[in-house]
């Protein structure tokens, strides 16, 4: 009896190890092949027309490679924070996600069960060493791919064989037809188990692959399995879900478009399920009955559901968008509050990709927010010294807030040198915090200005007569500069002209020199001096915001000169 016992908790131990070999190698796999293609697939995503065919295929493609919607989703959820993309562009990529994560299923069906699995897997995991031990990255990365390739099935191959045939178990077999055998109930049980195993173990492909073990094995029939994928694809758009929950409004709503795509999907077919799988039975050849047929079943259920569910959605896109945008209303922020745009960093998950495409994002915003001090301070320029002492208050505030997202900032992305990078991506990174300092030095010197202006008002000293507008016009100069660098940053597709650059920066320096002879002869003349040193401080000051925002395009610039850095 303890025999048996344990003979049976080994085989369950056996049976875990081989559904978690299959994960690891999923996810190294995944990895490799996200790696390996570089980022055309990543530009691809990025530059999505307006056009729903092709966004409907760009979802296709680029989850058929990475493998996983939910990634694909989390990806577009993140760049539809940061403004990158629309919220209608989105939700095409979506409908075509839904149809790429399907072909894992095929793949599985094809090399898991209609070939005989240790053929292949230790070859491949034999090309994936030399290739791993290659000076050239992108044959690592391949490499990656084979390693991973090969574990995921060495992991089926052990589920399988480890899975005991239903029919061994008779008391298991009676037990299980009391939830199997309860028609429509039964079917809306196993959509609801297949939703909440995904979500646990965060891929559809994953739970797909267990399924059509399972049904292989004869332990649950067709039609369970079936409702099981439907739950997958249910329970596969949480983690997109889970990453939105702090990021602006229009990125809550792609990542909920998701879900109610999924569940006009599943209701549709909860409705009609029966007569489709029917239908599917009679276009696959081979009974259900032969366990042998049940994968390549499953896997044309899972697509045509998704393809069939894509071309009735297909034409209300705009509908669905008017539907979200009702759902969640836009809050607008209070126009005084500078930094708006709430972290994403902390809840992103394990993705070099969002995280770099989030760490962007807030770099860009610390951009803006200095934007939005330096031009509060021309209006303080006619400011008396209460008003002067409450906005200081404020920006002081904006100050800290803005210090801590750089501290935030610093710390994801030495969080994200620790995962597998490209060339570019790592480029990326090195430059971003570069970028990051510079931005630092820019707040500071922003900070500088006010302090400079306090004291020229508690001091009660004086600048000659139309100072306030030079300096005003001067402001407004080094504002048209970081427009420049700020929309540059937003959008890491387009790279800055240096020479723009240059001359905006010569321009700002020939100015300051114009307005330093000013002062100087105002001080011949009469002008207070204190004053007007403080005013040479202000046009030091502005100066050298302008040196940062220069230093800020080369830097992108640089990266730019590598073709196949990510756009992100």
């Amino acid at each position: 009896m303890i025999i048996n016992i344990l003979l049976i908790l080994l085989q369950i131990i056996y049976i875990i190890g081989g559904l978690g070999l299959f994960l690891f190698g999923m996810r190294i796999m995944s990895t490799g092949l996200q790696l390996s293609s570089g980022n055309r697939l990543k530009r691809a995503l990025y530059f999505i027309s307006k056009n729903r065919l092709s966004g409907i295929l760009t979802g296709v493609i680029f989850t058929s490679v990475i493998q996983s919607s939910s990634a694909t989703t989390v990806i577009l959820v993140s760049l539809v924070n940061a403004g990158l993309i629309s919220l209608i562009q989105a939700i095409n990529v979506i409908l075509g996600a839904n149809i790429g994560t399907t072909f894992t299923a095929w793949v599985i069906s094809f090399f898991g069960f209609k070939m005989d699995i240790m053929y292949f897997t230790l070859p491949f995991i034999a090309i994936s060493l030399p290739l791993s031990f290659s000076a050239k990255s992108t044959q690592r990365n391949i490499g990656e791919f084979f390693f991973g390739f090969g574990l995921l099935f060495l992991g089926l191959s052990i589920l399988k064989d480890q899975l005991p045939d239903i029919h061994k178990y008779a008391h298991a077999l009676e037990f299980l037809t009391l939830f199997t055998s309860q028609g429509y109930l039964s079917i809306i049980i196993f959509i609801l188990i297949g939703a909440l195993l995904t979500i646990i173990i965060q891929s559809s492909s994953a739970t797909s692959a267990i399924t059509i073990t399972l049904a292989y094995k004869g332990w649950i029939d067709y039609n369970i399995a079936c409702a099981i994928v439907l739950g997958a694809n249910l329970g596969t758009t949480i983690t997109a879900i889970i990453a939105s929950i702090q990021m602006v409004t229009n990125a809550k709503r792609s990542a909920f478009a998701h879900l109610l795509i999924n569940i006009f999907g599943t209701l549709w077919m909860v409705l009609l399920f029966y007569p489709f799988t029917r239908m599917i039975d009679l276009i696959v050849p081979g009974s259900i009955h032969n366990p042998a047929n049940l994968p390549f079943h499953l896997s044309a259920f899972h697509t045509f559901f998704n393809v069939v569910n894509v071309l009735l959605l297909v034409w209300f896109v705009n509908h669905f968008k008017d539907l979200l945008v009702k759902i969640w209303p836009e809050k607008y922020p209070d126009k005084k509050t500078i930094l708006s745009t709430p972290y994403t960093l902390n809840i992103i998950p394990h993705s070099s990709d969002v995280k770099i495409i989030n760490i962007n994002h807030e770099i860009s915003e610390i951009s803006l927010s200095n934007h939005g001090l330096l031009l509060n301070f021309i209006n303080a320029l006619t400011f008396d010294e209460n008003e002067l002492e409450d906005l200081n208050e404020t920006m002081l505030g904006m100050y800290r807030k803005l210090k801590t997202r750089r501290d935030d900032i610093t710390k994801s992305i030495v969080d994200v040198t620790t995962e597998s990078l490209s060339e570019p991506e790592a480029l990326l990174i090195s430059s971003n915090l570069m970028i990051l300092f510079e931005l630092d030095l820019m707040t500071k010197t922003i900070r500088a200005l006010y302090e400079q202006l306090d004291k020229k008002l508690r001091k009660k000293l004086k600048f000659h007569k139309n100072a306030n507008t030079e300096i005003e016009n001067y402001t407004y100069e080094i504002l048209d500069f970081i427009n420049f660098i700020s929309d540059h940053l937003q959008r890491r597709s387009v790279y800055p002209d240096v020479s723009i650059a240059a001359e905006m920066e010569n321009e700002i320096d020939e100015k300051k020199k114009t307005l330093k002879k000013t002062s100087r002869k105002n001080i011949s003349q009469g002008a207070d001096i204190k004053g007007e040193m403080i005013f040479l401080d202000i046009l030091k000051h502005l100066e050298h915001i302008g040196d940062y925002c220069f230093k800020i395009t080369t830097v992108l610039a640089k990266t730019g000169d590598k073709d196949s850095v990510s756009p992100f």
